[in-house]
């Protein structure tokens, strides 16, 4: 023991106090079963993360299962509680959610948790254009349409999300030039910048000329000797993720993936590099060349950075 400490070693005055801190944590809770759970968790607590440690940082824990105590009075499942905290604040709370998941009080679902994600991302592109203003109400139509879809089994959140995302940025592009719903000239101009949305525009496409009968249609697709060029370039492609990840093959990836994703030439493709990427996404990248916006696989670019 260190000097002055009297008869106590550290280990013995820090376990000591976080078990009076417990204590204290589980008068201030008023079901039996939850101060049995608070009480289950500090032990863990201190066992997982050190005594010191524990007794320092307890207390920041005690509001999550104050809430939880407040909303249901006892420990719901998994998807009850993403559902109420959202995906970001029970991340926040690891150290519980760790423990309720150990003790197999709740099981981790990582279906409804990209679901989650997924419905924030829905509503943060709802909310890109103002509520009650005419694009609006064409993008609520569309998702309406695509929640039909969904209760018939025939779409997922995901896909939801996917088709949501460039129609409210085709909505966007038709509000600054003046033209509500977007029209033949808004999509031409679109796509112009953004060629990898085509197939994303489809079912958003569909429903403007059969909700608003709008003379509004997708390019033609790519024709037979396009395709067998694509062929060959998605073998060069699959080569290219096979070779060694030297520089000479980083470079060539990227151009095969412009040129394979998006069909664009040869000699544009080879001016593209790593700082031409302008945003970075779950899913993918989105790099800007002469001005237009080109998607890429995550993967390729995770690969050049290594």
């Amino acid at each position: 023991m260190p000097a002055g400490a009297g008869s106590r070693c550290a280990k013995c005055y820090w376990q000591g106090l976080l078990q009076k801190r417990i204590q204290i944590d589980c008068a201030l809770l008023s079901i039996p079963v939850m101060a049995e759970s608070w009480a289950r968790f500090g032990e863990w607590l201190g066992n997982t993360v050190g005594y010191h440690k524990a007794a320092v940082t307890v207390h920041r824990y005690l509001p999550f299962f104050s809430e939880i105590e407040e909303s249901w009075k006892f420990i719901p499942d998994y998807r009850t509680l993403l559902e109420h905290f959202g995906a970001a604040k029970l991340r926040r709370a690891s150290l519980p959610m760790r423990w309720l998941t150990e003790t197999g009080l709740i099981g981790i679902d990582p279906k409804a948790r990209e679901e989650h994600s997924d419905r924030k991302r829905i509503e943060a592109t709802l909310k890109r254009l103002g509520n009650g203003t005419a694009e609006r109400r064409i993008l609520d139509g569309y998702f309406d349409k695509l929640k039909i879809n969904l209760e018939r089994g025939e779409t997922s959140i995901r896909s939801i999300r996917l088709a949501l995302t460039p129609a409210a940025a085709l909505c966007q592009a038709g509000l600054k030039m003046g033209i509500v719903p977007p029209d033949q000239n808004v999509l031409g101009r679109y796509l112009a910048k953004t060629p990898g949305q085509r197939a994303a525009l489809s079912g958003f496409v569909g429903y403007l000329k059969e909700m608003y009968e709008i003379e509004i249609n997708l390019p033609r697709p790519t024709s037979r000797a396009g395709r067998s060029g694509q062929l060959t370039r998605e073998q060069e492609l699959l080569k290219l993720l096979k070779d060694s990840d030297n520089e000479l093959n980083q470079q060539s990836l990227l151009e095969v993936a412009l040129r394979y994703f998006h069909g664009m030439p040869k000699k544009t493709a080879k001016r593209a590099s790593l700082v031409d990427i302008s945003k970075v996404e779950d899913d993918g990248v989105e790099l800007v060349l002469e001005g237009k916006s080109y998607w890429l696989p995550v993967d390729i670019i995770r690969r050049k950075r290594r």
